[in-house]
């Protein structure tokens, strides 16, 4: 079984051959360290194709030359919360490409490795090809295709994962705080391509900013070492922030197992709505820089 199967809808049909693919995906990484390999091509009845590895990470590479069938990203596009006019975009697309992992990986390295290489050939490929977005298929998120070029360099060379591409945020309404204020909670959609598990954070008296700032963070910090935090430990955005996380077989969506949070103890100044300035008003002062987001045992 493959994994991170990803599209990327074309303005116009367009190919490259695998010697090009890898030219063009050694300019994008630039110095960074990186065994690649070309295994030859692929026989397939709906395009041509080959497969090129990453640091041992087999990739396959089709290119079509149809359209990226609607039902295979109006759920990206739906969900996208930056990108509005995003199904617009994808329904003027002349053909695509098709990449994915040839092989299922077996643990947390491999599937971070395995991501690295898709994105990467992602983003050489954009530079060759009229690409108009990505649509990672884990996460069911999507990007405009001239984004790939800075989520590149972040991996390459900053080792910056692209998590708001990997994994996707679903918000969730909750009852009212005891003092009134509204609840917010949250949920994780590609995580468990990583780490086998998704996280589920239970409403609290957050702003959604925060809520996805918190979670954001974790994404990355489990993204990068894997499935870490134990069930019973606490994370938190600061010293003073204690989130419970407990393992379980399921939370809201039946058969996906999850790590359940539940905020315990808030930092007062995190916890705070965000008051936004009128028109004409000064703005506030920027928060003081945090700790990252971490485990912490107890």
């Amino acid at each position: 079984m493959s994994r991170f199967i990803t599209y990327l809808p074309l303005d116009a049909p367009g190919a490259l051959t695998a010697g090009d693919t890898i030219a063009a995906l050694k300019a994008t990484i630039g110095e960074a360290p990186m065994r690649i390999e070309e295994h030859g091509p692929v026989d397939d009845a709906h395009g041509t194709g080959f497969i090129i590895s990453v640091n041992g990470m087999a990739v396959v590479v089709l290119f079509m030359a149809v359209p990226l069938p609607e039902d295979a990203w109006q759920e990206a596009a739906a969900a996208s919360l930056t990108w509005r006019d995003a199904a617009e975009t994808l329904r003027r697309t002349r053909a695509h490409v098709v990449l994915s992992l040839l092989e299922n990986p077996p643990e947390h390295p491999h599937a971070l490795n395995g991501a690295v290489a898709v994105t990467l050939l992602a983003a050489a490929i954009a530079r060759r090809l009229s690409v108009a977005a990505i649509v990672f298929t884990e996460s069911h998120a999507i990007a405009p295709g001239d984004a790939l070029g800075d989520i590149a360099t972040s991996v390459a060379e900053q080792g910056q994962m692209p998590v708001m591409l990997w994994t996707r945020l679903a918000f969730l309404r909750g009852p009212e705080a005891a003092d009134g204020r509204p609840t917010v909670g949250a949920l994780t959609v590609g995580l468990a391509a990583f780490i086998g598990r998704e996280i589920e954070l239970e409403p609290a008296p957050l702003e959604p900013s925060g809520v996805a700032e918190r979670l954001l963070g974790l994404c990355q910090y489990l993204i990068v070492n894997g499935p870490i935090i134990g069930d019973g430990e606490t994370v938190g955005l600061t010293e003073a922030e204690t989130i419970r996380v407990r393992w379980a077989d399921q939370g809201t969506r039946p058969g996906v197992p999850v790590l359940l949070m539940r905020l315990e103890m808030a930092d007062p100044t995190l916890a705070a709505p965000v008051r936004h300035p009128r028109r004409g008003g000064n703005t506030p002062p920027a928060r003081p820089a945090r700790k990252a987001f971490g485990r912490r045992k107890t």
